[in-house]
């Protein structure tokens, strides 16, 4: 009797980078500023499995709808950083356990407007070849299944003096669970850090380097909290940067 070998291919896409245990990307951003020298940045993909893989890099942009939802765009955007970012290598395959430097590299932007630049480095698995199947030994078919891997990692680039501005929406407590909702409302991204302070200026809780990028939809923040400290009193934003204080909100409960 003739075999039939029937194949399924997933494909996931627009992962968080490091939340995908078959691949490691660092860091999950990529932040330029066209008004300093640093015109190189690298980022790092390691294959966290047992077989050699291929990636293959490119650039996607996307645009938030009414809902801020992203929707792909078949056009490049005026305000896409990849006009302005070169990057190297394109493809490559790596051994498991394995890490590839990709490099990007800043052009001039000396006549680029002001404002923000994004898009999306797509890191996406190679499928080369048929995967393995699945036969047996008696049965009419044999089944393989390969899920393809792919994440977009955000890439910006800040031309001019840009407000950066970030609003405490509101917040929770819920038993140990404490939730905050925050919003951009800057010109540019809100690159932050997020403190829970206690009414002694302890710190209960922190959470470092936050990106805020949709100019629609709050993000939300959870902390669980300690039972031998005491109840968080002030919510602190700082520039993640500078480390300089931006806004400190007193907490009613």
């Amino acid at each position: 009797m003739r075999r039939k070998l029937i194949y399924f291919i997933m494909a996931l896409c627009m992962m968080t980078a490091k939340a995908f245990a078959m691949v490691n990307i660092n860091p999950i951003y990529v932040d330029f500023n066209a008004n300093d020298n640093k015109r190189t940045q690298t980022l790092s993909v390691i294959n966290n499995t047992s077989k050699p893989q291929t990636y293959q890099i490119s650039w996607k942009n996307y645009k938030e709808d009414e809902t801020g939802a992203k929707k792909e765009l078949t056009e490049v955007p005026d305000f896409a950083a990849s006009k302005y970012l070169m990057f190297a290598p394109k493809q490559f395959t790596l051994k498991p356990g394995k890490t590839q430097n990709i490099r990007l590299v800043m052009k001039s932007m000396a006549n680029a407007e002001d404002g923000e630049y994004t898009s999306y480095l797509h890191v996406s698995e190679r499928l080369l070849g048929l995967p393995e199947g699945e036969k047996e030994e008696n049965g009419e078919f044999a089944i393989g299944i390969k899920f393809l891997m792919a994440a977009a990692v955000p890439v910006s680039i800040v031309k001019g003096d840009l407000t950066q501005e970030t609003e405490i929406v509101d917040y929770k407590k819920d038993g140990n669970k404490f939730e905050v909702r925050l919003a951009r409302k800057g010109e540019r991204t809100s690159h932050i850090n997020l403190s829970l302070l206690n009414e002694d200026g302890e710190e209960v809780g922190y959470i470092g380097n936050i990106h805020i990028r949709s100019k629609i939809n709050p993000s939300k923040y959870s902390f669980s909290l300690d039972e031998n400290k005491k109840l968080p009193k002030f919510i602190k934003l700082e520039d993640a940067n500078t480390k300089k204080e931006i806004l400190r909100k007193d907490i009613s409960l």
